[in-house]
């Protein structure tokens, strides 16, 4: 500065003598521009960069700050310096004053323009934020608890902000429609959990797997039979009554078993205890009769319908309906179902009388009002697991001796099967023994037909599931067919006609249990009582022939030789002769003969394995394929099922390849499976049911109808949405964080548990448990956990984030480099050009003035003054800042 002063002093009008100070106290000015005022002025100028790209290059003041703070000094100017330019002016200015003018004037008119990268800027730096918290949110064991929570809180700033241009109301709407098309996701079959086992269906042994298998059976049988879902077993809420009533664990099982042959009894007794009267009557156009009397159509239909009676049914309801032959309907008596319609044309009309009958009349659902049947597909997956476990528990027991008695020693040379049974059956279920999801032991029972030689798998499947003792031949006397003269009549008292529960030792095991009181049920029915009346002279008593013959069904199953049961004594020669006078039972005698013999399992097994398929096989198979439109291409192999479950392919066969695939499809299923329920969850509508939501203020249960109106949204006039998604009541709860009223939530079934307010209340619904640090199960984020647990998926989901991140970054470092980049350009040194006003001093202060001009375009400046002073510590202030208006 002393420089500029001598150089002053030269050039001044009025010279003032040099002396030691750097400011004299008599004013000194000068017109001409030295070396060192120039560089002053380069120096001091640079303060202005930002508030001149304002204005004339109509840029942000804060998009240029942000450029040139950083930018070093040597890039904008003539400069030799390192320094940013930041650091630069504020080694030349009182820093903190002059950027407090700078700022002023940027507010000014003229100087203030948006940020046009602003949008996207924010965008993607939102997004960069919500990519790196995604990022964090997991790992290859899952969710991250405090990664979840931070995204979680990202998430709510958005829906914060979003509650004010969308209604909760809104998002509910599209989500209910959509939830409507993926309803089916909500019963995906699985397999039961431990926690089934255990609690759901009271397993602690495998006896009691065992009889729950036959308590899910006999449930299903109860809805083919009932045509309802009002009778049905639960054998955990059985075994507690009987423990509760003071029972040992034995004594509750035979009661369990009493109850389920009871009850399936009194349902087939019932079922048929009435006679569909279709079965006797085929023909219902009667053609020409005499006349309309109920008489004269009474004895058209008998005569055009051989096998029915005059008691079955009453002619009523005679009728000639326009343009339409003439009517009456045959309405079945007590012993009947079904009402039935004939018509006829009447050669003679006359009025018409109703005859009377003795015995009541009973209204009888039509044949198309039955119905329609509803059978759980996830009960019926939970009982093919338990059939599985039961199974595949019996593994451990492997004969490797040569079996001499198939039957006899299928899992211990020295133990008989029903030993083995036993002693399994007083086995505890552990975690590890349901674990298991590929439903080998069920498929077991199918491995004959597939793989060569391995019929023994099959084998010891059936016998687990079927075999009645320890009895592999059963002779006869298992009926017990007592024959008496005097007076004639025939009775049964062998062991297989007692039940179950009242001779445990004679039958012991397996579907036997539930076979005997159905097949009870229909002997001792009303169908076949009025049958046997008709027989003459001998008095057939079937009390119990219904259980034995029961029992032989599953003795049947389980490929025992029956021969000595069909073929012995009187069994041809007297029983099937007394079945066969029964219509409805007389057409099944010949197959149940013929395929109940000696080896039953193994003569299915060698029909099915010599099949031809082309000739026998296919033409079976097309009648059904036909409903669902399919056609089954020409060109199959002429060869049996046998050959081609033998042919080679590589080192192995192809029945044995479809085995090994076999037991891998439920896995896979099992693998897919958390993906639905990942998808129902976000579509879940439990939250409004489930639990009572509170305002903080008042500590009031807040009504439904002020949730519909307050966090969703809908009006007061709106009907009440049938479906509330989860979703959209977080959605609208996300509003009320930290702003006036809190809302918060409480199990329904849980009066004094802790009340979650505000952000815990909507996590908890989505499944994070804020307070334990835990995902609930099967909630929205607990199945997200789940799914994540899977290798694939974390690398597929890692990689997709990773992309999205990247895409995410490069996109901002776009903008933040095209900022960047337009900045540098319009701040070019070369757009700027300083001209020296004026240089003095005055009151101990340097004055300098100066214009600065910036090239808008070709010819085309904007040109501002400057005036900036210099105080005693080489510091310079602002004094003026101004835009030159054009003349």
């Amino acid at each position: 500065m002393k420089k500029i002063l001598v150089s002053i002093s030269a050039l001044s009008l009025s010279v003032a003598p040099v002396t030691g100070f750097l400011y004299v106290s008599k004013t000194q000015v000068t017109n001409q521009i030295t070396k060192e005022i120039q560089q002053s002025i380069e120096e001091t100028s640079l303060m202005f960069k930002q508030s001149i790209l304002s204005r004339s290059a109509k840029m942000n003041a804060g998009v240029v700050s942000n450029v040139l703070d950083e930018t070093k000094v040597s890039d904008l100017s003539s400069i030799k310096s390192d320094l940013n330019l930041k650091d630069y002016n504020k080694q030349n200015y009182d820093y903190i004053n002059a950027e407090k003018y700078i700022n002023k004037v940027n507010k000014t008119s003229g100087y203030v323009h948006s940020d046009e990268y602003f949008p996207k800027q924010t965008l993607y730096s939102i997004a960069s934020d919500f990519t790196s918290s995604l990022k964090s949110s997991y790992n290859e064991n899952g969710l991250t608890l405090d990664g979840t929570n931070n995204l979680l809180n990202k998430i709510s700033y958005i829906g914060a902000v979003a509650n004010a241009l969308l209604s909760p109301s809104k998002l509910n709407d599209p989500l209910a429609k959509i939830a409507s098309k993926l309803s089916f996701l909500k019963n995906l079959p699985t397999p039961p959990t431990y926690d089934d086992v255990v609690n759901k269906y009271g397993i602690e042994t495998y006896g009691d797997m065992h009889n729950v298998i036959l308590t899910q059976v006999a449930n299903i049988i109860l809805k083919l039979i009932t045509k309802s879902d009002e009778v049905q077993l639960d054998y955990k809420a059985i075994m507690d009554k009987g423990y509760s009533s003071g029972l040992s664990k034995q004594e509750a099982n035979k009661n369990a078993l009493k109850t389920l042959y009871d009850t399936l009894y009194d349902a087939s007794y019932k079922s048929f205890a009435k006679i569909d009267l279709t079965q006797f009557i085929n023909t219902t156009d009667l053609g020409s009769i005499n006349d309309n009397a109920p008489e004269t159509i009474l004895a058209a239909v008998l005569s055009e319908n051989p096998n029915a009676k005059a008691d079955m049914f009453t002619v009523t309801d005679i009728k000639k309906p326009f343009l339409r032959s003439w009517q009456a309907t045959l309405q079945p008596t007590t012993k009947y179902i079904n009402n039935i319609t004939v018509k006829f044309d009447p050669e003679n009309t006359i009025d018409i009388t109703y005859p009377t009958t003795s015995e009541p009349q009973t209204e009888v659902p039509k044949t198309n009002d039955k119905k329609k049947l509803n059978i759980d597909i996830k009960s019926v997956i939970e009982l093919a697991y338990l059939i599985s476990w039961y199974i595949s528990s019996f593994d451990k027991y492997e004969n490797s001796a040569p079996i001499e008695n198939f039957n006899l020693n299928l899992f211990d040379a020295q133990t008989k099967n029903m030993d083995i049974i036993a002693k399994q059956k007083a086995e505890k279920v552990s975690y590890d023994d349901v674990q298991d999801k590929s439903l080998k032991g069920l498929f077991s029972i199918f491995k004959s037909i597939l793989v060569e030689d391995e019929s023994h798998k099959s084998l010891r499947a059936l016998k687990l599931l079927f075999q009645v003792d320890d009895d592999y031949s059963p002779s006869f006397d298992k009926l017990g067919l007592n024959f008496r003269l005097i007076p004639p009549s025939v009775d049964f008292s062998g062991v297989w006609t007692k039940k179950h529960y009242e001779a445990p030792d004679n039958v012991k095991n397996g579907f036997a249990i539930i076979f005997q009181p159905i097949v009870e049920g229909l002997v001792m029915s009303d169908t076949i009582k009025k049958e046997i009346q008709s027989i003459p002279i001998i008095s057939l008593k079937l009390s119990g022939a219904g259980n034995a013959l029961g029992a032989l069904i599953a003795s049947v199953l389980a490929n025992n030789d029956n021969t000595d049961f069909f073929t012995k004594g009187l069994t041809e020669g007297f029983i099937m002769n007394i079945l066969n006078l029964v219509p409805s039972v007389s057409k099944y005698i010949d197959p149940i003969v013929s395929s109940a013999n000696a080896g039953a399992f193994k003569q299915m097994m060698t029909q099915i394995f010599f099949s031809n398929i082309k000739t026998e096989f296919i033409p079976k198979l097309q009648p059904m394929l036909d409903g669902f439109g399919i056609t089954l291409p020409e060109g199959i192999p002429d060869i049996n099922i046998s050959e081609l479950m033998n042919k080679k392919i590589g080192p192995t066969t192809i029945g044995s390849a479809i085995w090994l695939i076999l037991p891998n499809v439920v896995p896979v299923y099992m693998t897919i499976k958390p993906f639905a329920d990942t998808v129902n969850s976000i579509f879940n509508d439990s939250a409004i049911d489930k639990y009572n939501f509170y305002d903080q203020e008042t500590g009031q249960i807040i009504p439904k109808e002020d949730v519909l109106t307050k966090i969703l949204g809908y009006t007061e006039e709106t009907t009440q949405p049938d479906y509330i998604s989860d979703l959209s009541l977080v959605f609208g709860m996300m509003k009320f964080n930290g702003v006036g009223k809190t809302i918060g939530i409480r199990s329904k079934d849980d009066d004094y548990g802790k009340i979650l307010y505000a952000d815990k209340a909507w996590k908890f619904i989505l499944g994070y448990n804020y307070d334990d640090q835990y995902f609930e199960d099967k909630s929205l984020l607990g199945n997200l956990n789940k799914v994540l647990q899977y290798k694939i998926v974390y690398i597929l989901v890692n990689t997709v984030t990773t992309l999205l991140d990247d895409k995410v970054e490069n996109n901002l470092s776009q903008i933040i480099y095209d900022k960047k980049k337009l900045v540098t350009l319009r701040a070019n040194k070369s757009r700027f050009e300083n001209k020296y006003v004026s240089y003095k001093t005055e009151n101990n202060q340097n004055i300098l003035e100066y214009n600065i001009s910036y090239k808008i375009s070709l010819g085309v400046y904007d040109n501002y003054r400057v005036v900036v002073t210099q105080n005693s510590v080489n510091k310079w202030s602002i004094e003026n800042f101004s835009y030159i208006e054009n003349e």
